[in-house]
């Protein structure tokens, strides 16, 4: 099912060395799908959910990365034409660190 809602998050607690990426996933029936980067998909009942547990997970969004300054806003998620070469590059050393 298509998403109706996505949002890239970043290992905060890895920075300023390293980009660990989670691409979190809310469908249209509010189910989360969170995909980390160590390729590993996490379902949840709700984005809610998802989104605690990323925290919890010491993950922060992007833009929350942006906005504390400890990245610039250059900074652009990962992409690949599919999940298996998304995942290839949502672990990557920072080059764009302040």
């Amino acid at each position: 099912m298509p998403s109706a809602f996505v949002s890239w998050w970043l290992d905060w607690a890895a920075l300023p060395d390293q980009q660990n990426w989670a691409r979190l996933s809310i469908e249209l029936t509010g189910n989360a799908t969170v995909l980390d980067c160590d390729g590993n998909r996490h379902i949840f009942k709700s984005g809610e959910a998802a989104r605690n547990w990323l925290c919890e997970d010491e993950y922060s969004t992007l833009e929350s990365i942006i906005d504390d300054g400890e990245l610039t806003g250059d900074v652009s998620p990962p992409s690949g034409a599919t999940d298996a070469e998304l995942i290839i590059s949502m672990r990557s050393m920072a080059s764009k660190s302040i």
